[in-house]
């Protein structure tokens, strides 16, 4: 049930040489003869009278020959004009305004909706999505355009954001992807957000696998009854952002993604590269990876990467060592779990709540995401009995809990089973798993492992992505790569790896940061890019980041 429970929340360079040929000439140096001498005391010898030659007959005069008639100058084929091929879903498609929901209100945002066709490539159909749209309006001041923010997920809006980039220093534009959020349809799924807290409880409320799955069953079934689950991807949102450029007016635009909103950055740099003048990538998502198959490895390597890091300074020597605190507290969650009573965030409701190995694992496991809230990990590990087993659960149930986290369940599975399951190796994690059992038994397993994939993926019934959904991306346009050390689920590797295939590109790693750039480093290396792609970019900050300021 945790591999269920935590899928649904979580979320090179061709150089052309040209090869230049050159034919050495030399001088060729001709001999002039000088004439002979002659001697003007002897007459010369008179030459010989010449025999006389015989006369040619003269030679026939050629027939003249006609004149060839001249031919019509051929006339230059017009070049074809290109043919656009969302011309016909541009025409169906338009912009209103429209008042900002409550979160999102401020002078300097703007709100639309904004009507597409459910598909591009068939857009006589009578069938559309409805995104939300906000403009923040900063006034430009850098003179370098908007930029586009692309949110994590798949299946979260980002239009609740928008007040947070009010006075960011450049215009910025959201939208709640097809599927999430305010649009209109949302995959939402209510049946399994209803069972989130009889998942965790103790008691005889506690739901059992089945039950959960159910959930999930009714909820796959209404979403296909209601809408094409197929028009609902990574590509689909792209040629939203394309049609919402042309709407809005832009010739081009910058680009800038979080988490899976790399995903988005990409495809759009890949199906649209003419529109984008810039892209920021933080925390990337390459398309070549086998994404739920090695989130088992990138946690593990997060949490040794903790723990290297707290021995090196005095947090090991408050705290203990990291790595074998985390290990025994797991082994005896799973022998005798606890309870803990917990507020939720919005209905207020007490939830005593179980904590087992696995859920110890899932919850760390998130932690490690925020670049703040890692640094008390050691802390809260070494002292579980003293405070911190309340800490990490209260922080996992805020950031987790359907009454908080709006996720369109649909819009993961749909999007997920479509792009990554096709390509997906159930057994690529196997030997991992067998080889840290030793450290953690079965929680690593219970807590993190995509076994239910086909499962699930077989209730959220969509066509295979086709084969460039896994490719790696190969392009010139000028990109800020951003990663960082402690990163869980999208690790500093798939980062450095794509921008290793972008020309040109700049990588730029944090040794302080879990998941998302969040603190003034990133932040002014990310602003002064987006500024000017093309300007040399000053990243001495980072050098000056050493490790987390431990609890």
């Amino acid at each position: 049930m945790h591999v269920v429970r935590w899928v649904a929340a979580a979320l090179a360079l061709l150089l052309l040489a040209t090869a230049c040929s050159t034919t050495d000439s030399s001088d060729v140096e001709f001999e002039n003869a000088a004439p002979a001498a002659t001697s003007t005391s002897v007459p010369p010898e008179p030459s010989p009278t010449p025999v006389p030659t015989a006369t040619p007959f003269p030679t026939a005069t050629p027939e003249p020959t006609a004149t060839p008639a001249p031919t019509a100058t051929p006339l230059p084929t017009p070049t074809p004009e290109p043919v656009d091929p969302l011309a016909a879903a541009e025409a169906v498609s338009s912009l209103e305004s429209v008042g900002c929901p409550p979160v999102a209100a401020n002078p300097q945002v703007s709100c639309f909706r904004a009507l597409l066709p459910l598909d591009a490539s068939d857009p006589d159909r009578d069938e559309q999505v409805d995104l939300l749209v906000a403009f923040v309006d900063n006034g430009d001041p850098s003179g370098s355009g908007p930029v586009v923010y692309l949110q994590g997920g798949p299946g979260v809006g980002a239009v609740q954001t928008a007040a947070r980039f009010v006075n960011s220093g450049r215009d910025v534009v959201l939208f709640d992807q097809r599927g999430t959020g305010a649009s209109v349809p949302k995959l939402g799924c209510d049946e399994v957000d209803a069972v989130w807290a009889d998942e965790r409880t103790d008691g005889p409320d506690r739901i059992d696998e089945d039950t959960l799955f159910a959930a999930y069953a009714t909820c796959a079934d209404r979403l296909n009854g209601e809408t094409d689950l197929d028009a609902f991807n990574t590509t689909a949102a792209a040629t939203d952002v394309e049609l919402l450029r042309r709407l809005l007016g832009y010739d081009e635009w910058s680009l800038w993604g979080v988490s899976y909103g790399t995903r988005l950055g990409l495809t759009i740099m890949r199906e649209y590269p003419d529109t984008v003048r810039s892209a920021v990538l933080d925390s990337v998502v390459p398309f070549e990876v086998d994404f739920f198959a090695t989130i088992p490895e990138h946690a593990v390597r997060s949490f040794d990467e903790l723990d290297a890091a707290c021995d090196l300074v005095a947090c090991a020597d408050t705290h203990g060592d990291f790595a074998t605190n985390l290990e025994g507290l797991v082994a005896r969650l799973d022998a005798e779990p606890v309870v803990i009573d917990i507020v939720r965030p919005v209905s207020g409701e007490v939830l005593p709540y179980r904590v087992t190995g696995s859920d110890l694992i899932s919850m760390v496991f998130s932690q490690m995401y925020s670049t703040r809230l890692l640094r008390a990990l050691p802390r809260q590990i070494e002292r579980a009995d003293f405070g911190g087993i309340e800490e990490l659960v209260t922080g996992y149930v805020q950031r987790r809990d359907p009454e908080r986290l709006d996720l369109a369940i649909g819009l993961y599975y749909s999007t997920w089973c479509r792009e990554e399951f096709p390509f997906h190796d159930p057994a690529a994690d196997d030997a991992l798993l067998a080889a840290t059992t030793d450290r953690f038994g079965n929680a690593l397993d219970d807590a993190l492992s995509f076994s239910a994939a086909d499962r699930l993926c077989a209730m959220f019934d969509v066509e295979p992505g086709p084969a460039i959904d896994d490719q790696p991306l190969q392009t010139s346009i000028p990109t800020l790569v951003l990663a960082g050390r402690f990163d869980p689920i999208t690790p500093p590797e798939w980062s450095r790896a794509v921008a290793d295939a972008i020309e040109g590109s700049v990588y730029v790693e944090l040794a302080d940061h879990g998941h998302g750039m969040s603190t003034s480093c990133p932040i002014g290396i990310r602003e002064a890019f987006l500024d000017d792609a093309a300007a040399p970019l000053d990243t001495s900050c980072v050098d000056a980041i050493t490790g987390p300021a431990f609890d």
